[in-house]
């Protein structure tokens, strides 16, 4: 049952992020975004990480994609502007991307097997998924992953904002 539900949100979640870069229409993407993130709350809901599973739905299902969707229909995008090509080795840059991370998951797929085989240790359940847990953790242990994150968030965000409002020919 657990293994059928994790498939079924796995699927979901990879269906969303298809549907949001291949889509055009704005709206569409971005309510397919919002099913990514509820597929991904519950996928963190089955690996008992309640807290994690709570945050994603109010947070990033909530909140942001709703501030997206107020955002994309106040700016009303409804004729598709295309931009002129400028770099043309974008494609070849992506397919070798795309050949990498499919050669990465690979390696990740043939590794399962040797990662499913160590001991597991048991861990109280009531504790695994909690904010205490994951604040320790996540301000201890990964500190550094965190604060990088933090930087290359704001470095996007100062990228996007540069980019909108730079004015076309």
């Amino acid at each position: 049952m657990t293994a059928g539900l994790f498939y079924v949100l796995a699927a979901l979640a990879v269906l969303g992020g298809i549907v949001l870069v291949s889509h055009r229409n704005p709206v569409y993407s971005a309510l397919s975004l919002i099913v990514s993130m509820f597929s991904l709350a519950g996928l963190f809901a089955l690996q008992n990480a309640q807290f994690l599973a709570v945050v994603q739905v109010l947070v990033y299902a909530g909140a942001i994609m709703v501030l997206f969707l107020f955002v994309i229909m106040l700016i009303n995008v409804r004729v598709e502007t295309r931009l002129p090509r400028r770099f043309t080795g974008q494609a070849g840059i992506a397919i070798a991307l795309v050949v990498i991370l499919a050669l990465e998951l690979g390696q990740l797929v043939a590794a399962v097997p040797r990662f499913s085989a160590a001991p597991v240790t048991e861990m109280d359940p009531g504790r695994v998924g909690g904010a205490e847990t994951l604040a320790r953790v996540l301000f201890t242990q990964y500190l550094l992953p965190f604060e990088l994150a933090s930087f290359l968030l704001l470095v996007a965000i100062v990228g996007g904002v540069y980019f909108g409002k730079r004015r076309l020919p």
